[in-house]
Formats: C-alpha cells, structure tokens, sequence
C-alpha cells in the first residue's frame, strides 16, 4: 500500500549526537548557530507536507514550522504536523492554538489509554489506531497516505523514531547538516538508536546524491536509501 516519502532532516554533530548531552537543556541554537540556522533553511527547501516528529522533540517541530511559515515569500498552508504518541503524554490544548500547529495528526496504538483518545477526539484532533502496545509506523505511515494524500514526509527526529524507520525499512532519504563540533559521550542521543544488529546483512546501505558545504564550516549530506530490488 503507498506511504508518503519519508526524509529524514536532521542536524547532527560530526560523531552522530543529536543533543549535547542528555541530562543538558543546551540548544544547538547555542553552540552552532550558523549551522542551525543552514537546517532550517534547507528544510523550507526541502518543502514537506508533514513533519514527523517524536512527542520529545515536539519544541523542535514548533519551531521549524513557524520559521517555515514566517519566511514563506508567499502563504502557504503549514505542514501537517505528525506524532507518534501510543502513551498519550502530549498535552495538545495549548500548543494546537498556536496557528503553526493547525494541522496535527497523533499516531496512538490499541495500547493508548480510551480517556486520551476521548480528550483527543473532544480537542478536535485527528488520531490514528495502528498497532497494538506500540504504533506499527508501516501502518500508520499507509493510513498517512489514504487520509491526507501526503506524499511527502520530513522526520525531524528523535533518535529512537528515526531508530524504527531505519529498521523498518520505511526511510528513504537522509538530509543530514552536519555542525563542525564533536559532543561525544556514552549515552548522548544519537541519529539513530536502534537495537543492536545480528548480522552484517542487515546494514543499510545509502548512496550519497548531494554533498555541498554550508556558512559557519558546516555540510549538508543528502543520501538515497539503497533498497533491494522488490522492496518498497
């Protein structure tokens, strides 16, 4: 069944870390602000219908959405905003008044307790079912597609979701700006965090389609999933 293209836009530190630190409030806007400011650029180029983003990082998307509309030379309807959330932590009565934010769509599993499906549902938000204790992104990602027509999908992160689209074999595309500082660490949040691997064959494989270099010392990566031949 069709699913909407999905790129993964991140920016990352040159060893992979998409924080500082996990216990640090530090922003990237802090240390590399040159680069920060190259992501959100490109991500305007990039010009997503949605944005898929973990409920952890949802400042994140906030912002990007709001830049994207306020330096749109011509309006332009904001992305839909999309958020796996099989807990139900998010609180959503604030944040879907901002006019960024108009357009949400929660990803929850037959796991998510029915009292925040009723407040999602009493909010006016539109959710989708998929999966049982977790969401099954696969499905969700199909329903994506037969509700809104999205056909394309910029991940924002974080590492765990983009951890499970990597898995999944449901990326296909990678948009990486990559900051000159190292950050380092054992348990910094890194681009990908999934279970480790049983066996080589399991590696993805990409095919680098862009390599151009950005104000402050930073690169933009673009890479192509390599998929084998039947695989969709």
């Amino acid at each position: 069944m069709p699913r909407p293209w999905i790129i993964i836009h991140c920016i990352i530190s040159v060893d992979g870390r998409l924080t500082t630190a996990r216990h640090l409030r530090t922003r990237w806007e802090e240390v590399t602000p040159e680069a920060v400011a190259e992501y959100y650029r490109l991500s305007r180029y990039l010009g997503a219908q949605g944005i898929l983003i973990s409920s952890n990082n949802l400042p994140v998307a906030e912002q990007a959405i709001q830049v994207l509309q306020e330096d749109a030379i011509q309006p332009r309807p904001a992305p839909a905003l999309i958020v796996p959330d099989s807990r139900g932590r998010v609180n959503w009565t604030l944040m879907k008044r901002m006019p960024w934010l108009q357009s949400v769509l929660v990803l929850c599993a037959e796991s998510t307790p029915a009292s925040y499906l009723s407040y999602l549902s009493d909010e006016g938000i539109e959710y989708i079912v998929a999966g049982d204790k977790d969401v099954d992104l696969r499905a969700a990602l199909e329903e994506v597609w037969l509700r809104r027509r999205l056909s394309l999908v910029q991940c924002q992160g974080g590492g765990i979701l983009t951890g499970q689209l990597l898995r999944h074999g449901l990326a296909d595309e990678l948009s990486l700006v990559v900051a000159p500082i190292a950050v380092g660490g054992t348990n910094t949040p890194t681009l990908f965090e999934a279970p480790d691997l049983d066996s080589v064959m399991h590696i993805t494989r990409l095919r680098l389609s862009h390599l151009q270099g950005l104000n402050g010392g930073a690169l933009w990566l673009r890479y192509d999933i390599a998929r084998e031949e039947g695989e969709s």
